[in-house]
């Protein structure tokens, strides 16, 4: 093992692993080159190598790993996903990893983690320079994990954050003290209601709004929800996309997204509508229309698609 001298202890002693494979040389060669700081080693993805070498790593290995990438200033995109780690290991990865000047984006999605990972996440969070991509859909992080990595952001360079999938019931939004870069949050397929959407309407008000795409179908938004992100969104003039597909929203719901984008009642109305919205979707339609509520959505459409060209 001469020709991987200062890694083999990320494998304890070196006795317990081989790395004759091809495949092992290529996970030592990767974890080698993060370690010496190599300009054109700017990516570490786990599905790129053999999952019996990133199996073998002990809990020292991948603390050892995580401070290796805190002194790295040239590793760009991190991808530990898809069961690479669990919880345990993922502690043990983050007590290394502790900032970063480089990494712009960080891939963790599909790994059932929990909010003990994200607790241990914080400190990479507060002091990752340039990190404005974080996806963490699937994982078990729940309301309280999710409220504590969004107060782990605040005031960071983070633009797209993925959390479908996470348990999320509830959200607390410190208006304060946003991302001032923030664009993108996805949101789909958690558990959010009328509670969740009152914290999600203080990303949209106020002039300061960065937020551009807000995806929260599949939740359960009833049309009480419904009203308070309308609400929301009188005067913001940043969010261009809103997807509640297969919430809990009846007709009157969806009157009131179309008031939102084209409220003809007077013509002082219309002209205050919201004119930047322009994609906007809230019922999945069927190639043939037949209920009101179909009606309502090819209304939002085409004024969706006209703003769009204009």
């Amino acid at each position: 093992m001469e020709h991987f001298h200062g890694v083999y202890n990320y494998y304890g002693d070196d006795s317990d692993y081989s790395a004759s494979s091809d495949e092992g040389e290529s996970w030592l060669t990767i974890l080698q080159r993060i370690k010496e700081n190599d300009r054109y080693a700017q990516e570490l993805d786990t599905d790129s190598y053999d999952y019996n070498s990133i199996d073998n790593m002990t809990d020292e290995g991948w603390e050892e790993l995580g401070r290796d990438i805190s002194n790295n200033t040239h590793l760009e995109t991190v991808s530990l996903h898809e069961g690479a780690l669990d919880n345990h290991k993922m502690r043990c990865f983050f007590r290394g990893l502790m900032k970063s000047s480089s990494i712009n984006e960080f891939h963790l999605h599909d790994n059932e983690l929990s909010i003990s990972v994200v607790r241990s996440m914080v400190p990479f969070l507060q002091n990752a320079d340039n990190l404005t991509y974080l996806d963490l859909d699937g994982n078990g992080i729940q309301t309280k994990g999710f409220n504590m990595l969004f107060r782990a952001l605040r005031n960071r360079p983070i633009e797209k954050l993925h959390c479908d999938g996470c348990g999320i019931e509830s959200i607390d939004i410190d208006s304060e003290h946003m991302p001032h870069n923030f664009e993108f949050l996805h949101l789909s397929g958690n558990g959010i209601s009328t509670d969740g959407c009152r914290g999600l309407a203080k990303l949209l008000q106020g002039d300061n709004s960065t937020l551009r795409e807000l995806w929260l179908s599949e939740n359960e938004i009833d049309d009480e929800g419904v009203e308070i992100l309308v609400d929301a969104l009188q005067n913001n003039t940043s969010l261009e996309t809103l997807n509640l597909r297969d919430n809990e929203i009846s007709v009157e719901g969806m009157k009131a997204c179309l008031r939102l984008v084209n409220d003809i009642s007077s013509i002082n109305a219309t002209l205050q509508t919201n004119h930047t919205l322009t994609s906007l979707h809230v019922k999945e339609i069927p190639y043939v229309s037949l209920g009101i509520n179909d009606e309502i959505q090819n209304h939002i459409d085409i004024h969706s698609e006209f703003l769009a060209g204009l």
